[in-house]
């Protein structure tokens, strides 16, 4: 009897599964290398989680493919554009994932300099992300309320982003290894 006890409460530990909250951050760290001057649209890549604070996500891979690539030009700077198409766990079943690689360079101010700075750009949009190691969430919406400014942000249950050249003249490196922080925009149930 407890025999038979002990393997019906293990066999629901092992077939528990979890779900992760649209908006967590997860950390992860980039495969391969991306060089933006050999890079071609429909190319893959494959980020590997390395989040302590996911146990359930231990060992799981993202992988996602490239969507547009362009080289620096005149003025313009240049880009690539990415989805996030699925994560493989550490047991081999894959599901779909929804987020956006978040920009790692924030700068954080008083709340007088965030007013005034608010105030002076209330119709604008945000700039993108800069850097060459500075993605952050691509297919911007504006959301209009009467009354109010528009709000400027990622469309939720979108999947994907850019990367941009810091400079109008430089591409886009970025080595192996480099880690990526990328925000759910749905939520994740791990098997």
């Amino acid at each position: 009897m407890l025999a038979g006890t002990l393997f019906i409460l293990a066999l629901a530990v092992a077939s528990a599964s979890t779900t992760i909250p649209s908006g967590t951050k997860i950390r992860a760290v980039l495969a391969q290398g991306v060089d933006s001057t050999t890079l071609r649209t429909g190319a893959e890549f494959k980020f590997y989680v390395d989040d302590p604070a996911q146990p359930a996500l231990a060992n799981a891979k993202i992988h996602g493919h490239v969507i547009d690539v362009e080289p620096p030009a005149g003025i313009k700077r240049a880009r690539i554009g990415f989805v996030l198409d699925y994560i493989v766990f550490h047991k081999g079943t894959r599901s779909p994932i929804h987020g956006s690689v978040v920009a790692k360079s924030v700068v954080a101010t008083s709340s007088a300099t965030a007013l005034a700075r608010q105030e002076a750009v209330k119709f604008s949009l945000p700039t993108m992300p800069q850097g060459t190691r500075t993605p952050g969430p691509a297919f911007w919406v504006v959301h209009f309320t009467p009354g109010q400014a528009p709000v400027v942000g990622p469309t939720p249950g979108t999947s994907g982003g850019y990367l941009y050249a810091a400079n109008s003249n430089e591409t886009i490196v970025i080595p192996p290894g480099t880690p990526v922080t990328i925000q759910l925009t749905s939520s994740l149930t791990t098997p």
